[in-house]
Parts: structure tokens; sequence; C-alpha cells
């Protein structure tokens, strides 16, 4: 309604034809931004991501892409947290038994994007080593 109200006071000694258009033509305008944003909002994909601990070793300050997922016991997973873009695999550090583990992509060519879902990062150690891998959860 306030932007309305300053048409009606931009627009001054108008007649009231004018003044119904310049209404119209604004309560048309909010209409179709308003769409604009609905539509965008609902197509936007959705990546949301938790991290899951399947070794038999807590860890500590772990951290997958750029997210903080904190600390996450062995058997536990953590909260989800969105994603803009995701891959099957990400960058993680973290500490386990006080040993510095990292996985680091060198790049992500010919991957693809998980797409819209909630998914998990599965945290493994084998061999000493650390691996990931994602699964799509249930909706």
């Amino acid at each position: 309604m306030k932007s309305i109200s300053v048409v009606a006071k931009s627009i001054g000694s108008c007649s009231t034809e004018t003044l119904g258009i310049a209404t119209t033509f604004t309560m048309k305008t909010l209409s179709i931004i308003a769409a604009i944003l609905a539509a965008t909002t609902l197509g936007c994909s959705a990546t949301n991501i938790r991290v899951r601990n399947d070794s038999n070793l807590d860890f500590k300050d772990v951290i997958v892409g750029d997210k903080k997922y904190g600390d996450i016991k062995h058997g536990q997973a953590t909260e989800y947290q969105p994603w803009n873009q995701a891959y099957r695999y990400a960058f993680v550090s973290l500490l386990a038994a006080s040993k510095p583990k990292k996985i680091q992509p060198i790049d992500f060519v010919g991957e693809k994007f998980l797409g819209e879902g909630k998914f998990t990062y599965v945290l493994t150690i084998k061999d000493d080593r650390l691996q990931i891998h994602a699964e799509q959860d249930a909706k």
C-alpha cells in the first residue's frame, strides 16, 4: 500500500482516471514481482547435507566443504546443513584419535551435482585413511 500512496503523491493533480491507471499498474507490478519471487524460490534446488561418522573413533572439529559440523561421535550423524553445490565427495578436515585427517579433492571435473534432496556424507577410516562417500536419504 505504501507504494500506491507514493504513486498518488507523485501524480499530484492527475485525474482519478490517471490515478486508477497508476494504482492498477503498481498493483500489477507488485503481483508480477511476487509471482517471480515465488517461482524462483520454489524452483531452487535445495541440497541439504549431514555427516555421519561410520568409524570406530570419535571425530573432532569436523569441516566438510566450507561447513563446520563440529564433533561427531562414532556411529552418530549431524544435523542437515544447506549447500549450494555438492558432489559425491568433498573436502574434509578433522581430528581422529588426536591425529589430523584430511581429504583434499584436486578438482570436480566430470562430476555431477548431487542435486535437490537430503544427503549424508559418510565418513570412515580404512587402513588409517579417511574416506568419504555420499548417500541419498529418504525424503
